[in-house]
């Protein structure tokens, strides 16, 4: 099935929330200084960072959400920011709990083949969930739907690595 129609599918099944203003504190156009459109966070494994699939998701999901900015984390800038938190925190990791998902205004996830969810995408779920924010899930073939945060799903850090990189430390 072509992506085009898995959406059309969904967005009769599963609406795209309504945005409040388009913009986070901003009243006219978007610009760096004043805020960007609302923005929804991709957390998805890093061994599906920068391969086509990545590409394909993250199509589906502009074109559900058409009123959110896709937010990657697969960008040069929250890799600096991961490195710094990392040197000068400790835990790099952090740096996407304190700076960047308090900005967004959703999420949507993607879990591991078997319905698995590694241990960060995970924690940014259910940090944007107790927030308040809506969370999403979206399959790998596109399929879109309200992610239930079961325990049941949860990978450890050390079982994350495992599926990711192939070892466990």
């Amino acid at each position: 099935m072509s992506s085009e129609k898995i959406i059309k599918i969904h967005q009769k099944l599963l609406p795209a929330p309504k945005s409040v203003s388009g913009f986070l504190g901003c009243q006219k156009s978007p610009t760096p200084k004043c805020g960007a459109f609302l923005r929804i966070y991709f957390g998805h494994p890093v061994n599906t960072y920068n391969t086509e699939q990545e590409t394909d998701l993250s199509a589906i999901i502009q074109q559900h959400f058409p009123e959110y900015e896709v937010e990657n984390p697969n960008q040069p800038h929250h890799q600096e920011g991961y490195q710094r938190w990392k040197a000068e925190k400790g835990n790099g990791m952090q740096y996407y709990f304190q700076e960047v998902l308090p900005e967004m205004a959703a999420g949507i996830f993607l879990a591991f083949e078997d319905g698995m969810l590694g241990a960060g995408v995970y924690g940014e779920a259910e940090s944007l969930h107790q927030d308040g924010k809506p969370i999403y899930e979206i399959s790998l073939e596109g399929k879109i739907s309200e992610l239930d945060l079961d325990p049941q799903r949860f990978l450890t850090i050390e079982e994350t690595r495992a599926r990711v990189y192939g070892k466990k430390d």
